[in-house]
């Protein structure tokens, strides 16, 4: 079966102390940064910090060093780090560049997390209101979507914040999923934003009703489009939904893209076992297992794994 391609051809190494050829502190900072997105690309991100914290040694005050750096060190959990260099951007150029708030957004806490994404909100729907006047109408929809995918991300803050009632938080996230389906109204994530919500509610009917939306969504769009972790979110709401047929058809699909993700195989194996399936049921489950045990993976899956296969030797 096929795989999802995990590595890219390895960029060469960066030559370390200064240039033979006598390049100014710029030139090395930009040579330094641009072997650093190649690296973040092929996701090793401790090789792209470190050569963004050498770029960033030769103009400290180069903003577009710094958001880049910080967005690596979000990746990388190194919150503090990142926070220190996210703000650092801020303070240099508090109105340019939007993702350096959705970042420190994803790290924050509290009312920080609402006013990091709102200011990254606020920067976008400058530039797409920029982009629109001078009739650049594609950089203006990617921006729409943008904006969508970041209000979705608030909504799920609401979804979680538990220093709310809960009636406040229910009205804080429709209101902020409102906005994005008025901002981008085709957008898949902002329909399963909407089954989340209806989840966490209880209400199951509205929950499909959006899921059914969703689904339509999808259609139109080629698998390539629509990220492989939002399709196993589709699947896990499905599941909750009690619609085994449609998650396992994305599941099934999902394996083919990529037969080593264990999380993919247990949620396969979960349809199965609720369908009465138990020798397909087995069998995705002791994969993912022989994949747990080769990789690392939480250890809520593993025992999720280990428990579902007890019970269905049991049986």
């Amino acid at each position: 079966m096929g795989k999802r391609s995990r590595r890219r051809e390895k960029p060469k190494k960066a030559a370390g102390g200064s240039s033979s050829s006598g390049a100014g502190s710029d030139e090395r900072a930009a040579e330094l940064a641009a072997y650093a997105a190649r690296f973040a690309e092929q996701l090793n991100f401790p090789a792209a910090a470190d050569l963004y914290r050498r770029a960033v040694q030769l103009k400290p005050d180069d903003v577009e060093l710094l958001d880049g750096l910080g967005e690596v060190l979000v990746t990388m959990g190194e919150n503090d780090e990142a926070k220190a260099v996210l703000f650092h951007s801020i303070e240099l150029a508090p109105d340019n560049g939007y993702q350096k708030y959705l970042n420190l957004g994803q790290i924050c806490e509290g009312e920080d997390v609402v006013r990091a994404v709102s200011k990254g909100v606020e920067i976008m729907r400058e530039e797409g209101k920029n982009a629109e006047q001078r009739g650049d109408h594609s950089t203006a929809r990617q921006l729409a979507r943008e904006i969508a995918r970041a209000l979705c991300s608030l909504a799920e803050y609401y979804m979680t914040d538990n220093s709310l009632q809960p009636e406040v938080a229910d009205q804080y996230c429709e209101a902020t999923l409102q906005e994005a389906m008025a901002t981008d109204h085709e957008n898949p994530e902002v329909l399963q934003c909407y089954v989340n919500m209806y989840l966490n509610q209880g209400n199951s009917a509205k929950a499909m009703e959006m899921m059914q939306r969703c689904l339509q969504a999808c259609s139109s769009l080629q698998p390539e489009e629509i990220p492989f972790d939002f399709r196993v979110e589709t699947a896990k709401c499905l599941i909750e939904l009690k619609d085994t047929t449609n998650a396992a058809a994305i599941l099934n699909a999902l394996i083919q893209e990529d037969d080593e993700a264990a999380d993919v195989f247990f949620l396969l194996g979960t349809c199965y076992k609720i369908e009465n399936r138990a020798a397909e049921a087995v069998e995705a489950l002791e994969a993912a297992k022989e994949l747990v045990e080769g990789g690392e993976y939480s250890d809520d899956l593993v025992h999720r794994i280990d428990t579902a296969l007890a019970e269905l030797k049991v049986q």
